[in-house]
C-alpha cells in the first residue's frame, strides 16, 4: 500500500490516504515509535498540501495517536481552507491505520457532519460528569431504600414508600448506565471481527428470543471484510439498530453487504441498513439520528441512547449513520463502517 497521495482528484473532491503505522501505536515513552507514527502522518499531510502545513498538524496528530479513534482539524493553506479528519483503526496485535480524508474547501455538508459529531461529543462529555456525580448520591439513596426495606415492624404506607424509591433509583441507574456506555462506543476497543457472521449469529439470537410475532429478513453477504475494532461494539451498535426496529414495527430487514466504491485504499464500505414498517423516525432525527440524544425517543418517550451509542461509535471508526424512510414504510436507518479488504492484512 503507496502512502503517496493519489496521482488524481478522486470524483468527490475528497482525497484519502490510508497509512499503515508501526505498531504498538501507543509505545513507552522512550521507544521513538510514536514520533515515527506522526511523522509518517505528518509525511503524507506535506506531500498532499505543502510542507507548510505539516507543523499546524502536529500537536493534532500527536493528541489522536494517544486517544485513537477520529478527529478533524482545519487549516488554511496558501491556496483554500482545508479540513482534514484521521480517524485510527487497529487490531491490538499486529496491524494499525491511520485513515486520512482532505476535504479542499469549505463544503456546507463537511462542516454539517463535524458540528454534529462536535455536539454530540460535547453532550457525551456532559452527561458523564453529571452521571458521575448523580451516581454518588444515588448510592446513598438506594442503600437507604433497601435498608428501609429490612426493618421490622415498618408501617405499611413507609414500606410502599421505600419500594417506591427503590423502583425509581433504580430506573436511574440504569438511565445512568446507558448514558456512560456512550462514552464507550465513541472510543471503542481495538480488535478484529468478521462482520458477516457476528451479524448472523446477532440476527439468529433476536429471531428465537422475539415472542411477539415480530418477522426478522436478513440478507448479510458472506465476504465483508475485517472489521478492526473489538467485536463487542459492533454487537453493540447493531444490537442497538434491530432491537429499535423490532420495538417499532412487525416487519424488519437487515441488509449487509460491501460496496462497490473504495473508502480509503486497502478499505471497502460496509453498508448495514435495518429497516422496520413502524411509524418512521420523528423529524429532528432525520438529519442526524443519534445526534441529539436528550431528546425523545419513536415511542413512549424514551430517551434514544441507544441510536446516539451508534453514531457514537460510527464517527469512532470514520463512518456514519444515516437515516430516512424505507422501502418497508417505516424507518431506514444505513451504519457505513470502513472495513479491511479481502485478504487481511495490507503490505
Amino acid at each position: 500500500m503507496s502512502n503517496r497521495p493519489a496521482d488524481r482528484a478522486p470524483p468527490d473532491g475528497v482525497e484519502r490516504h490510508s497509512i499503515r503505522l508501526p505498531w504498538p501505536r501507543r509505545p513507552v515513552a522512550d521507544d521513538g515509535g510514536a514520533a515515527q507514527a506522526a511523522g509518517e502522518i505528518l509525511g503524507v499531510i506535506a506531500a498532499d498540501l505543502g510542507s507548510e502545513a505539516a507543523p499546524s498538524c502536529a500537536a493534532w496528530v500527536s493528541e489522536l495517536l494517544r486517544n485513537g479513534g477520529t478527529a478533524w482539524h482545519s487549516i488554511t493553506t496558501p491556496a483554500e481552507p482545508v479540513t482534514l479528519t484521521l480517524t485510527l483503526l487497529e487490531d491490538g496485535e499486529r496491524e494499525c491505520h491511520a485513515l486520512l480524508s482532505v476535504a479542499r474547501g469549505s463544503g456546507e455538508a463537511n462542516w454539517a457532519d463535524r458540528m454534529a459529531a462536535a455536539r454530540l461529543d460535547a453532550m457525551i462529555t456532559t452527561a458523564g460528569a453529571l452521571c458521575h456525580a448523580v451516581n454518588n448520591t444515588l448510592t446513598a439513596l438506594l442503600g437507604n431504600a433497601e435498608m428501609l426495606l429490612e426493618t421490622a415492624g415498618l408501617p405499611e404506607d413507609a414500606t410502599l414508600s421505600a419500594q417506591l424509591i427503590l423502583r425509581a433509583g433504580e430506573r436511574l441507574d440504569g438511565l445512568t448506565r446507558q448514558t456512560l456506555q456512550l462514552g464507550r462506543a465513541r472510543h471503542p476497543g481495538p480488535g478484529r471481527c468478521d462482520p458477516a457472521a457476528q451479524l448472523n449469529r446477532l440476527a439468529e439470537s433476536l429471531a428465537k428470543a422475539e415472542a411477539r410475532g415480530s418477522r426478522l429478513e436478513v440478507s448479510v453477504a458472506s465476504d465483508l471484510g475485517s472489521l478492526l475494532v473489538e467485536p463487542a461494539a459492533l454487537d453493540a451498535a447493531a444490537s442497538h439498530l434491530l432491537r429499535n426496529a423490532l420495538a417499532a414495527g412487525g416487519r424488519v430487514a437487515l441488509r449487509a453487504e460491501r460496496e462497490a466504491v473504495p473508502a480509503w485504499p486497502g478499505f471497502a464500505w460496509l453498508r448495514l441498513t435495518v429497516e422496520d414498517d413502524g411509524p418512521g423516525l420523528p423529524p429532528a432525527e432525520l438529519a442526524f439520528p443519534g445526534g441529539g440524544f436528550l431528546t425523545s425517543g419513536r415511542s413512549g418517550g424514551r430517551h434514544p441512547l441507544g441510536l446516539a451509542s451508534v453514531r457514537a461509535f460510527a464517527t469512532a471508526l470514520g463512518g456514519s449513520l444515516q437515516g430516512g424512510r424505507g422501502a418497508l414504510g417505516g424507518a431506514s436507518l444505513m451504519l457505513r463502517l470502513p472495513v479491511l479488504d479481502a485478504g487481511g492484512s495490507l503490505p
